[in-house]
């Protein structure tokens, strides 16, 4: 199947892909088009046919069969749909996938848990793993943005931990126990915010009310007891922080320096996860990516070219 990163603007192109959502929109002149967002599991396309009229639109999660043209519309591609008809290829084949070895992201969170010495701490970090280690090898990382694919959550918190831990060995005062724990904490309200269904990543109705660091921080705590109540007030306090301001949804800002550290390797892996993801977009002899709505809906230099400059 030919894959959207794949096509070029102006060539027609046959293949198959699967309805993210679609629905009937009218054009100026009241004229009804179908509008739809399609996925062929990696990225994702929005697309249009003007000849659709007042048809049901397929239903989501529905793979379909089509042949359309590729157009550009503000900096990126989009499909006009000429033909669609159901397909026989499975949902499966699109499920949001970021290639992630689970097995392995698990052995490295357990090394990381393991390098905690401060009891309690280790202890809560070890409790949230164990009653949650289905959902941590499954839940995605997001809709949308960064790690939004199957076990996206788990790829992200491992290496989160992991560059903050790096950062905390590297600087005086730190206490690297804390910044472990509260890293590998920080989004755990993720595990009940988002689900996929189908092939579709949604929020799920408590994600929807309360978001993933309200979550977290409820679900934190059930394992309070009175004596590790000081050291999980500290991981408190990374989960509610890691936004770093209250614009960017947290109740607080960060308070302390690890803290500050979990708040600032969250922000770079989850900076450089939409590099890469963009940089997967395209083609290895481009210049630049599409528009990036995180960096100011800016084009950025790709690492394709950085590295081509400096061999």
């Amino acid at each position: 199947m030919l894959k959207i990163k794949d096509m070029y603007i102006g060539e027609t192109v046959s293949t198959t892909l699967l309805v993210k959502s679609a629905e009937i929109k009218l054009t100026k002149a009241q004229k009804p088009y179908l509008f739809a967002e399609l996925t062929d599991g990696t990225d994702t396309i929005q697309a249009q046919d003007w000849e659709f009229g007042n048809n049901q639109p397929p239903a989501k999660n529905a793979v379909i069969d089509i042949v359309a043209t590729v157009t550009e519309y503000m900096g990126k591609k989009q499909l006009k749909l000429f033909t669609m008809k159901p397909s026989n290829v499975s949902v499966e084949t699109f499920a949001p996938s970021g290639d992630v070895d689970v097995e392995e992201y698990v052995a490295k969170a357990k090394a990381l848990m393991e390098s905690i010495t401060n009891q309690y701490a280790r202890d809560i970090v070890v409790q949230v793993f164990n009653d949650n280690a289905k959902l941590w090898k499954t839940t995605p990382g997001a809709k949308g943005v960064h790690h939004a694919f199957v076990s996206g959550l788990l790829k992200h918190t491992v290496d989160v931990a992991t560059k903050a831990k790096a950062i905390a060995e590297l600087t005086p005062m730190c206490n690297v126990d804390l910044v472990v724990a509260g890293a590998l904490l920080h989004d755990m309200g993720k595990l009940w915010t988002y689900e996929l269904n189908g092939a579709v990543i949604e929020m799920t109705d408590q994600g929807q009310m309360l978001e993933h660091i309200m979550l977290g921080a409820m679900k934190l705590e059930k394992y309070r007891t009175p004596e590790n109540s000081a050291v999980l007030d500290l991981i408190l306090h990374i989960v509610s922080s890691h936004h770093g301001e209250l614009e960017y949804g947290s109740p607080t800002t960060p308070r302390f320096l690890e803290a500050i550290i979990v708040h600032y390797a969250d922000s770079v892996d989850a900076k450089a996860q939409i590099i890469i993801e963009a940089n997967n977009r395209v083609n290895t002899d481009a210049k630049f990516t599409d528009k990036i709505w995180a960096f100011g809906n800016k084009q950025m230099f790709t690492q394709y070219y950085v590295h081509e400059v400096m061999q």
